[in-house]
């Protein structure tokens, strides 16, 4: 009776795979008016971050620790920038020289 259960409960990977991609788009609606408000500051911090995705496809290990430091040490250097951005009420003139460092 147990094994009836447990297999009437298990689910394959197609159906893991159709409830994580029902879950991302939910969550891509969800951030896309966040995107739009923030645009500014999601400039800086795609910018700001791109050694982020670098180290995370140049690290091999399963851990992925070499991305995840640079992530934090990046965001860390975001920081003031966007400090500064806010600060500015989320001007695109303040989010492109934040970005170019001008």
């Amino acid at each position: 009776m147990a094994q009836k259960q447990s297999a009437a409960t298990t689910q394959t990977p197609q159906d893991k795979r159709a409830a994580r991609g029902g879950n991302s788009l939910l969550t891509a609606l969800m951030l896309l008016p966040a995107v739009a408000v923030l645009l500014p500051s999601c400039v800086v911090l795609l910018i700001g971050m791109i050694p982020t995705v670098v180290a995370y496809m140049v690290d091999r290990s399963r851990a992925k620790s070499l991305a995840v430091t640079v992530g934090l040490v990046n965001f860390c250097g975001t920081l003031p920038g966007l400090a500064e951005l806010w600060e500015s009420w989320q001007d695109y003139e303040v989010a492109a020289a934040i970005a170019t460092d001008s």
